[in-house]
């Protein structure tokens, strides 16, 4: 007797579709999880609630809409760990400055430039070129938190937004509150400090204490510089003053021993690895093959566009491969580049039990990555290693072709649904002659 299917909303099929899912008990299985090709996922009320062979899937499930994934390849979305979406504006404008210069000359006056309005209209470019780029989720750290919550929810995007902690307070003392504020599930905060150098440990003490009493994650840059390192704004003072543990994301992670390695593993916090913001810099590259190793939870970041100047993360997975084999003592592959961006990244955020993964009860965020331009050939499909290392070495931004959040398809064929990418760049270029001016630096 033949079964009717059920009805979904949204069928992604035909495609290879990476799960990075392990069940529970699998944790010697490879960090790609299942991998099936031709594979479907079937999505229903903002969820996953199928995925396996396509034949399976589509006998058992029907929807109104179907996205073809022959010769593409199906993902869950990608974790940006570390951002500063407000800062796309300074884009090419910071130069050849090292950090310290960089800081003082250019993003701290361009900070003081902003108001609401700017830091919305810089949020919205920021995460039309994320969501362009395959990026789902972002934890940000900037000032005027309403404002980029606003641009993450007309972008349809999935965030973690915390402030921008220097001299004062901010916007500390109201931040438990806010995502009740905001009522939107896709929306959460953490409590942002920039570092140990640019923050007063007072203030670095009340921020964590806040944090502990809201359980509220820790978003900090830390270890980044080996000057910051040398003046003691070490991981050890990072734990003496109640910033470390579990949730804390530490971002970049750089100058780190051993011994702090397993500090950050037995405290249970995360690094989100950044490679291409460090190598532009000069500050070093992390180790992340070493932090892995050595219980750590990482992920990777793009960082700030005063930094980076993009947001992709298919450079930041080939670059931390990469940069993991210098000296020919690499331990990392291209299984591992896909998790960091993805389900370990979901886990430094504290949110792999939501994404991060391609799961039945999981929330339907997938990227399409298309995999028939002619760079991709010959596409061993047969040979899922072999497709694994193309998308980690071959693909990149501009290869993501339809991206889904939460359910609801927020780029299709390439182009975005939410945002209008015209009027987002030519606010973004008024905004930017206007902030720019304001600082000094036009």
């Amino acid at each position: 007797m033949a079964v009717t299917p059920a009805r979904s909303d949204l069928l992604l099929a035909g495609g290879f579709v990476v799960t990075m899912h392990r069940p529970p008990g699998a944790a010697g299985e490879r960090p790609v999880g299942r991998v099936f090709h031709p594979g479907t996922v079937a999505v229903r009320d903002g969820a996953i609630v199928a995925v396996g062979p396509a034949a399976e899937v589509e006998a058992a499930w029907t929807a109104p809409e179907r996205i073809d994934c022959a010769r593409a390849a199906v993902l869950p979305g990608l974790v940006n760990g570390h951002v500063h979406a407000a800062m796309s504006l300074l884009k090419g404008r910071a130069g050849a400055r090292p950090l310290a210069r960089r800081l003082r000359e250019v993003v701290w006056p361009f900070a003081r430039a902003m108001d609401e309005d700017a830091c919305r209209v810089a949020s919205r470019l920021g995460c039309l070129e994320m969501m362009r780029a395959g990026i789902t989720t972002f934890c940000d750290m900037w000032p005027f938190l309403d404002a980029t919550a606003d641009a993450v929810a007309e972008s349809g995007l999935r965030a973690v937004l915390s402030p921008y902690l220097l001299e004062d307070g901010g916007e500390l003392d109201a931040l438990p509150a806010a995502a009740a504020r905001w009522n939107n599930p896709r929306l959460g905060v953490a409590v942002g400090i920039q570092s140990l150098y640019g923050c007063p440990e007072p203030l670095a003490r009340r921020a964590a204490a806040v944090a502990a009493e809201a359980g509220l994650p820790i978003h900090m840059h830390a270890a980044e510089t080996r000057e910051e390192v040398a003046a003691g704004h070490t991981v050890a003072r990072i734990d003496a003053l109640g910033l470390l543990g579990p949730g804390t994301i530490l971002a970049h992670a750089v100058h780190v021993t051993d011994a702090d390695m397993a500090r950050i593993a037995a405290r249970g916090a995360g690094v989100a690895h950044n490679p291409g913001s460090n190598a532009k810099l000069g500050t070093g590259i992390a180790r992340a093959g070493a932090l892995r190793a050595a219980g750590v939870a990482v992920g990777l970041g793009t960082d700030s566009a005063a930094a980076n100047d993009r947001h992709d993360l298919f450079d930041e997975m080939r670059l931390a491969l990469l940069f993991d084999r210098r000296d020919g003592a690499g331990t990392l592959g291209p299984a591992d580049a896909l998790a960091m961006a993805t389900i370990d990244g979901a886990r430094v955020l504290g949110l792999d039990g939501l994404i991060g993964s391609l799961a039945p009860g999981k929330r339907a965020d997938l990227i399409v990555v298309d995999l028939a331009d002619p760079r991709f050939a010959p596409l061993h499909l047969d040979r899922p290693d072999a497709v694994l290392a193309d998308l980690v070495f071959v693909a990149g931004a501009a290869d993501v072709r339809d991206v889904v959040v939460d359910g609801r398809v927020v780029v299709r064929d390439r182009r975005a649904t939410t945002l209008d990418g015209a009027e987002v760049a030519a606010a973004a270029r008024r905004a930017a002659e206007r902030c720019l001016g304001a600082a000094g630096l036009a």
